[in-house]
């Protein structure tokens, strides 16, 4: 399974990038088959607890930009977990940690709108902030579309009612956010998928 668009957008998001590499333990490859299930799900647990949920507090213009780099900056260590197992682990639970990539990046939408102080200011201050969202929305829909193509690709993989209902999740949000190629406006994203795309 070459997961084309959700490895991509993780190699590009920002926050991630200035983490270091996490890497999978040489003893997984001894675990028998049940093992393995439960190593990669618990992996997921805790990439899922690790994700940030801090809202700040912002007042002004200067303030915006730092504000969603610091948001981006909390989520790292998240992203590393979700991206490792999207390459190397059962397809499955490579799903959901799409899934988790794509959540993660609009629940960082909404905290970043949510940390604008309710000022006279503030209107002016949302329609500021806007701008700098696009590449967390930008990721999203990558993640999404990520899981739409490998359960299209590979319709073996969705073999659980949970998986089910992680793609139907990801194609209602993608109907949601809308259709956009703005992805493609990123230099260097075709290289990334090169590099990165792993198949299962």
């Amino acid at each position: 399974m070459i997961w084309l668009y959700t490895i991509a957008a993780v190699a590009l998001t920002a926050g991630a990038s200035r983490t270091p590499p996490t890497t999978i333990p040489d003893d997984v490859c001894h675990l028998d088959l049940d093992q393995v299930a439960t190593f990669w799900n618990q992996l997921l647990s805790v990439a899922g607890c690790a994700q940030d949920t801090s809202i700040l507090d912002v007042a002004d213009s200067e303030e915006l930009e730092p504000m969603v780099h610091e948001l981006e900056r909390g989520l790292a260590p998240s992203l590393r977990l979700d991206l490792m197992i999207i390459a190397s682990g059962p397809d499955d639970v490579a799903i959901r940690a799409a899934s988790q990539i794509g959540m993660s990046e609009l629940a960082l939408v909404t905290r970043a709108r949510a940390s604008i102080a309710m000022t006279p200011q503030a209107g002016r201050l949302h329609r500021e902030l806007e701008p700098l969202l696009h590449h967390a929305l930008v990721t999203a829909r990558l993640a999404f579309r990520g899981i739409d193509r490998a359960a299209a690709e590979q319709p073996q993989a969705i073999h659980d009612p949970v998986t089910a209902h992680v793609v139907r999740n990801a194609r209602s949000m993608l109907r949601l956010l809308g259709p956009s190629s703005e992805e493609d406006r990123y230099p260097g994203m075709r290289s990334a998928v090169t590099s990165l795309h792993v198949d299962h």
